[in-house]
């Protein structure tokens, strides 16, 4: 029997779920008759946290969660970065150091290049990469992050402070935004996903995704400070 989800909890969850497996490198595979996350932090060794089952059909129906070499389903986002296909296959570059920026690979330098993307939203779009790739350099920090299992002693051993302050900036951003936006700001400005490709795999009407990106990176630029709150409304939407 079908259920029937409203679209706002559909987003919610699903999107939680894919931030959540992108960032521990994870899956959702089969714990007994139930799905449960496994992390690439515990070796994949035990389930981590239960799913829906509801959420992992919806996911599986609009292509949101696809088959894994391996076994268990992954993100289509993720599905591509192995493939080389979601401009994911940047080095990873030293702590503190500045992205490079490169026009014929990053979606914000295109915008900004053709003025439909204000300096302060394309700040706020690199600022948030720049976190997000110190983040990632680390390979040692988990999922546990996401678990909520801040306080547990050993949890980012080996990590550099620079690395968790990064992780930390990042989510704070992410969370200031909201998830109706935040999708689009990770799809671009972290995994270089082209607008169109990014609207695919957000399900989002197409031609729409500058309209979101623009609010997106606006909000960005204030929580980031680039734009006071007077002055938020003027920023120029692609």
């Amino acid at each position: 029997m079908s259920v029937s989800i409203p679209a706002k909890v559909y987003l919610r969850e699903s999107q939680q779920l894919s931030r959540r497996l992108f960032l521990s490198k994870g899956y959702v595979g089969e714990s007994g008759a139930k799905w449960a996350v496994f992390s690439r932090g515990n070796g994949y060794r035990r389930p981590l946290d239960g799913v829906e089952t509801w959420l992992v059909d919806a996911m599986r129906a609009k292509g949101h969660l696809v088959e894994r070499p391996g076994g268990g389903l992954m993100t289509l986002a993720m599905r591509q970065v192995m493939s080389g296909k979601a401009g994911d296959h940047r080095p990873l570059r030293e702590e503190g150091a500045t992205p490079e920026i490169n026009p014929a690979e990053s979606p914000l330098a295109w915008l900004k290049s053709r003025k439909l993307i204000s300096d302060p939203q394309f700040l706020a779009g690199e600022r948030l990469r720049a976190d997000y790739e110190r983040s990632r350099l680390e390979r040692r920090v988990t999922a546990s992050w996401d678990m909520g299992a801040r306080g547990t002693s050993g949890d980012f051993a080996g990590v550099s402070d620079s690395a968790i302050a990064a992780r930390q900036k990042y989510h704070r951003a992410l969370d200031s935004i909201g998830p109706e936006l935040s999708s689009i700001l990770v799809h671009v400005c972290c995994l270089v996903s082209g607008l169109e490709q990014a609207e695919r795999l957000l399900d989002m009407p197409q031609r729409t995704g500058r309209t979101v990106l623009g609010l997106a990176l606006t909000a960005l630029a204030r929580h980031y400070g680039l734009i006071k709150p007077s002055e938020a409304l003027s920023a120029r939407q692609p």
